[in-house]
């Protein structure tokens, strides 16, 4: 009695192993979606919660891991995107915070908010200019014959 053939065994593939080293966490996209939810994450929590020493400590954290990544690889279009996402987003976030809720956001950011108010809207009806501002020439000091070089 005669036994079935087994079916031929075929030679496994190669690996490739110029497919394994060309792969690079930083050109997935899902690490810039990662990078963005790190961002609104580091940022809405401590302006929440209102703790002026959690927002800089946590997000040094994140943006050092994520930075981390992408000088490992020598990348620096990509070190220079993530700094930019990262930033431009923070931006977005503080700025709308401060709008929709600035006492949690004042006790977030050490010191407050007391250097966003020189700029804000109606601060030069409430306070002074200084004192060049605020004195106006006189006429007597514009029609001055007064000329330079001659006395």
């Amino acid at each position: 009695m005669q036994q079935p053939s087994a079916a031929p065994i075929l030679p496994e593939e190669p690996a490739n192993p110029t497919r394994a080293a060309s792969y690079s966490i930083t050109d997935d996209p899902i690490f810039y979606g990662t990078v963005i939810m790190f961002t609104l994450l580091t940022t809405i929590m401590p302006a929440i919660l209102g703790q002026p020493r959690f927002m800089p400590v946590v997000q040094t954290l994140a943006l050092t891991t994520f930075l981390a990544m992408t000088v490992r690889r020598q990348k620096m279009r990509q070190i220079v995107t993530v700094l930019l996402m990262w930033l431009l987003i923070q931006l977005i976030l503080i700025t709308l915070l401060s709008w929709a809720a600035p006492g949690s956001l004042a006790h977030a950011i050490p010191n407050g908010l007391t250097g966003a108010s020189p700029f804000g809207p109606g601060s030069l009806a409430t306070k002074s200019c200084p004192t060049a501002c605020r004195c106006a020439p006189s006429r007597a000091s514009a029609n001055s014959s007064h000329r330079p070089g001659r006395r």
